[in-house]
């Protein structure tokens, strides 16, 4: 999950914590934790995104981690006013990707990730124009991975963040929308933009 822009290294203590609180895996002990922490790693996060304006395309990678991970967190943690803040962040990830046009060198499996999140939040969110964006998006870089079968996706997402239950259920559903129609085709500027990094289509 390397990034190469400051703003992820003076992450790593979110990061570390959002891992260390659901290395249990007990989805009992997550929901005991406080909602104020929640809150709390939703505040750190956007210490470190930029200004909407800016053109730095490493800020931007920095960007749209911070939105899928704030995504992530407000999926596993106990969180109030979920879909109001799932369809926030679906259009602030939607806006990164496809306003300020985000080449995909950040890694492609933690891309992938930052998409399956996205689709969650647009459902959650009720924005049925941007769970599509994200399916299409999907598809095209799991299509690129030759991943055919949800369990290598899963096994993808999980060497990411562990899901819980309701959240990997709700990403089987982003994949299986995403493949129920085969014959998507694969965006030239996004062909472009994984030939820029070395991803063969």
């Amino acid at each position: 999950m390397a990034l190469q822009h400051g703003g992820y290294h003076e992450m790593i203590p979110v990061v570390t914590e959002v891992r260390t609180a659901t290395s249990t895996q007990s989805e009992q002990l997550i929901a005991s934790i406080p909602s104020e922490t929640t809150y709390s790693y939703l505040d750190r996060l956007t210490l470190f995104q930029t200004s909407p304006r800016s053109g730095a395309i490493a800020e931007q990678l920095v960007d749209s981690f911070c939105t899928a991970l704030a995504i992530y967190i407000v999926a596993t943690f106990p969180c109030l006013e979920v879909g109001a803040r799932m369809a926030n962040l679906a259009t602030d990830l939607h806006y990164t990707f496809e306003v300020r046009d985000v080449r995909f060198c950040s890694g492609i499996e933690l891309l992938l990730w930052e998409l399956f999140l996205g689709g969650v939040a647009a459902k959650v969110g009720n924005s049925p124009h941007l769970r599509t964006f994200f399916l299409e998006r999907v598809w095209t870089v799991s299509n690129t991975l030759a991943l055919r079968r949800w369990e290598e996706v899963e096994k993808v997402l999980d060497g990411i963040f562990w899901l819980k239950e309701s959240l990997r259920h709700e990403c089987k559903e982003v994949w299986q929308e995403a493949w129920h129609d085969d014959t998507r085709k694969i965006l030239p500027t996004e062909r472009a933009a994984f030939s820029m990094c070395g991803y063969g289509l």
